[in-house]
């Protein structure tokens, strides 16, 4: 939650001096009710998005100082074992705009970033306005987000929204502080600048901080962390009935209540077919900063229709503990990088995945630093098991508050903050392809570089990440980063600024080279390494051609190429080109002839070699190498019109097979 004149998000701290310590159970596996209270929740408004004044920047005065926090030691028993490795695959971003910033919207801190795809459309929401997009970045509408859940002149924050592909409605929710409710929303088609339907959940005394929302066929649910008094009560979440949401009408509803077990439970948003809502939490002794456990949840029934029921199970993790703050140029402040309650939860076709900040000390490095906890769950499995769970670290830099989501071809994408004491708060990207080895992820690409520190002391907290539902291969993410160009806020000092891209996820499959044939008395080597890019449906990479002369072993030719990203042709399911790499060497210049094709996920090569099939040498197969070859056809060594430049295969005559060479090779690319 943003600070104002004061802040309600509650930090670790204050949980854990709260309360009885909780079970660490590993292998507990139960299925309770958990359901205290059901009921209709009713429509509080329906609300026309194109009728919204536009916003204005909102909020308290930037003079006004955040409350005090207090300080969290992080542990010291930081594992140093669980650096992801590197894959083969890449990450490219496709498209980037700038989002809002702290003047647009309010003097507060944090931003809560927020973004979804749709169709046709890209929301962003922060504390405290909404802003629509054109996926070219052209602003459609802005409104304040106190306009939109008409809450009038109460305090609210910690917005959320998504786009649910199965109904091709959004859903939103935020906090109203003032009423101690969670106010969410649903749209009434896939256009967000249409009408929405709002309904009201109210978590009685309690505060219901930080609320969270989730999705799957036939389920919306809403978690929060009730506080009481600034004591914490519980996690509660709401189950409503999603079909009776969708028409706008009164929703059943069933709730957990308060419990006081648990903390910070994570609805997931499902990305693909299924009737179980999951959720995930940390299991947090009271009694340390550290975790080795997390808690998972598994909804089902519809409320109004069947009895709705928690499957719990929990599982092992390595140790968590709190993030480091982030070092930054210029100043003693670090950015705020939170706690490791899960800040962003997808489901995709039997895989979940979850990602936190924790602390670790990356490969190379000689300290701990906050980094990133990625963690996959297979819920395909009985019971659920983890596949993989590592943190995500990198030499010097300080890592935090991911965002992740999920492709239509299972590839994990991914977002986060990074900053050092060479580098301002930025974003990056990073991802897994669905092939990739556990616990690996691409190389990752800056998003967008920051170029002024944050001294507010609070960041965050959290960002946004949302597939593209029109394009199955692409991801949304927003986050936050700070800029010199954005200007001071006061006493929070530089004002923090939002970006929005795209990206796609690269699955690259490697294709090693090493291959030796013999052409008349001539041994030619070719070797290296090849990468197959099954998203963009290219091949690139670095091959070394080496000619020697068989009889003396003397070297006549050594070339290295860089071959640039080729366009592959789908033929019938199988991605495959074919290329040439010239080889000079006397009386006639010779080609090794590469072949290169993908399938099911295996790539491989073929490589032939022949006199030059671009016998003109002009850098591709085309008419005029065809012309020549017919011009001397039918001519042979003794014959006065034989050109050993047109005799593809060395035979000594010139003939069908010289043709067809030249025909199979047409239109492709020789590298001289």
């Amino acid at each position: 939650m943003m600070v104002l004149l004061v802040s309600m998000t509650p930090l670790l701290g204050s949980y854990l001096a709260s309360g009885s310590p909780s079970s660490l159970s590993k292998v507990a596996s139960t299925a309770l009710p958990m359901v205290v209270k059901s009921g209709i929740a009713y429509p509080v408004a329906k609300i026309d998005v194109r009728a919204l004044a536009p916003s204005h920047a909102i909020g308290v005065s930037a003079g006004s100082h955040p409350q005090a926090l207090g300080v969290i030691i992080p542990a010291s028993n930081v594992s140093a074992l669980l650096n992801a490795i590197s894959s083969s695959s890449s990450v490219s971003v496709l498209s980037g705009f700038d989002g809002l910033n702290q003047i647009q919207s309010c003097t507060c801190v944090p931003p809560d970033v927020q973004v979804a795809a749709g169709p046709n459309h890209i929301v962003e929401m922060v504390n405290l306005v909404g802003e629509i997009f054109s996926k070219q970045g052209v602003t459609n509408k802005t409104f304040a987000l106190s306009s939109l859940f008409i809450t009038g002149s109460d305090s609210i924050s910690d917005p959320k929204v998504l786009f649910d592909s199965s109904s091709g409605r959004w859903f939103t929710s935020i906090v109203d502080a003032s009423l101690n409710d969670v106010i969410v929303g649903v749209s009434s088609t896939s256009d967000p600048t249409g009408t929405w339907t709002l309904y009201a959940l109210s978590a009685g005394g309690n505060l219901p901080d930080q609320p969270i929302i989730g999705v799957s066929n036939d389920k919306f649910v809403a978690s929060a962390n009730d506080f009481f008094s600034h004591s914490f009560a519980g996690s509660q979440y709401w189950v409503l009935n999603k079909s009776e949401m969708l028409t706008g009408s009164a929703a059943s509803f069933a709730t957990s209540g308060a419990n006081g077990g648990f903390f910070s439970i994570h609805p997931v948003q499902s990305l693909s077919s299924t009737t179980a809502q999951y959720m995930v939490g940390n299991v947090v002794s009271r009694k340390a900063l550290v975790t080795n456990s997390v808690q998972f949840f598994s909804i089902t029934g519809v409320p109004g229709v069947s009895t709705v029921t928690t499957n719990t199970t929990v599982l092992s993790v390595s140790t968590l503990s709190v993030p480091l703050g982030g070092v930054q140029p210029g100043t003693s402040s670090t950015v705020n990088t939170g706690d490791f309650r899960v800040l962003s939860a997808v489901w995709f076709m039997g895989k979940l995945w979850y990602g936190l900040g924790d602390a670790c000390v990356p490969i190379g490095d000689t300290q701990a630093r906050s980094c990133i906890r990625l963690t996959m769950i297979d819920t395909t499995t009985s019971p659920v098991s983890i596949k993989q769970d590592f943190d995500f670290g990198l030499d010097g830099q300080y890592l935090f508050y991911p965002a992740v989501s999920m492709d239509g071809k299972g590839n994990l994408d991914l977002t986060y903050g990074y900053s050092s004491s060479t580098m301002f708060p930025s974003l990056a990207v990073t991802g897994q392809a669905a092939t990739d080895p556990a616990d690996s992820l691409a190389p990752p690409q800056t998003l967008k570089a920051g170029s002024a520190a944050d001294t507010s002391t609070r960041y965050g907290d959290y960002f946004g990440a949302g597939l593209d539902p029109s394009t199955p291969t692409t991801v949304w993410l927003a986050g936050e980063y700070h800029t010199s160009s954005t200007s001071s806020c006061g006493s929070f000092g530089s004002c923090w600024s939002t970006f929005i891209g795209s990206i796609t996820m690269a699955n690259t499959i490697p294709v090693s080279v090493n291959n030796v044939a013999s052409f008349l008395g001539i041994i030619v080597n070719t070797t290296g390494h090849l990468a197959v890019n099954t998203v963009n449906s290219t091949v690139s990479g670095s091959l070394n051609v080496a000619a020697m002369n068989s009889t003396t072993g003397v070297t006549i030719f050594n070339k290295t190429y860089t071959i640039p990203s080729l366009r592959l042709q789908n033929m019938t399911g199988v991605l495959q080109s074919s290329f040439l790499l010239s080889i000079g060497v006397s009386p006639y210049p010779l080609s090794s002839n590469i072949h290169v094709r993908e399938s099911g996920g295996i790539g491989s090569v073929v490589i032939g070699v022949s006199r030059r099939v671009d016998t003109n040498g002009d850098g591709i197969v085309n008419i005029k190498d065809l012309a020549f070859v017919a011009g001397v056809f039918g001519s042979t060594l003794s014959s006065p019109g034989y050109d050993g430049r047109a005799d593809i295969d060395g035979s000594g005559a010139i003939n069908i097979l010289d043709l067809t060479a030249v025909a199979i090779y047409f239109g492709t690319a020789d590298f001289i």
